[in-house]
C-alpha cells in the first residue's frame, strides 16, 4: 500500500510538472490505477483478522487517505482548469503533508505487524524447545525403563 501511495503521488508531480498533454492524460491514468491498487489492497487487508492496534491504525489511515485523496482530487481540477500554479500551490501545501500521514501510518502498521511477527516466532521457537525437552525427557525414561 506504501508503495501505491507514494507512486499516486509521483504521478501527481509529474501530472503538475507537465507540459505535454498527452503525457499529463498518461499520468492521470496511473495516478487512478494506483488509486484503484491501493483501494484493493486495503480492503483486502481489512478484511484480515487484525487487532485492535492494527484496527486502529488503519482507521487513522483511512481518515488521512480520505483527506488525502480530496486535495488530490482538487490538484487534478485544477491542472483541467489551467491552473497550474494553483494546482502546484495546492499539492505542496495540502495534498504532500496529507499523504505523508497516509504513508507515515502505513509504515507504523508495518511495524507493528513486524513486531508482532518477531513475538510469533520467538513463541514458536519456545514451543519447540519445550517440544524438544519433553522428548529428550520421554527418551531418557524409555531407555532407562529398558
Amino acid at each position: 500500500m506504501r508503495t501505491y501511495a507514494r507512486e499516486r503521488l509521483a504521478a501527481l508531480i509529474r501530472i503538475v510538472s507537465s507540459t505535454d498533454p498527452f503525457y499529463r492524460d498518461d499520468a492521470i491514468q496511473y495516478f487512478y490505477e494506483m488509486g484503484s491498487r491501493f483501494g484493493v489492497a486495503r480492503r483486502e487487508l481489512l478484511a484480515e483478522p487484525l487487532g485492535p492496534e492494527e484496527r486502529s491504525l488503519l482507521e487513522r489511515q483511512g481518515e488521512a487517505a480520505a483527506r488525502a485523496i480530496a486535495g488530490q482530487d482538487e490538484v487534478i481540477e485544477l491542472m483541467q482548469l489551467g491552473q497550474r500554479d494553483e494546482a502546484s500551490a495546492y499539492l505542496v501545501q495540502k495534498v504532500m503533508p496529507e499523504q505523508d500521514k497516509v504513508i507515515h501510518t502505513l509504515s507504523e502498521f508495518g511495524d507493528l505487524q513486524e513486531r508482532h511477527m518477531q513475538a510469533a516466532i520467538a513463541a514458536a521457537r519456545k514451543h519447540h524447545s519445550d517440544a524438544m525437552g519433553v522428548l529428550i525427557s520421554t527418551g531418557v525414561c524409555a531407555f532407562g525403563l529398558s
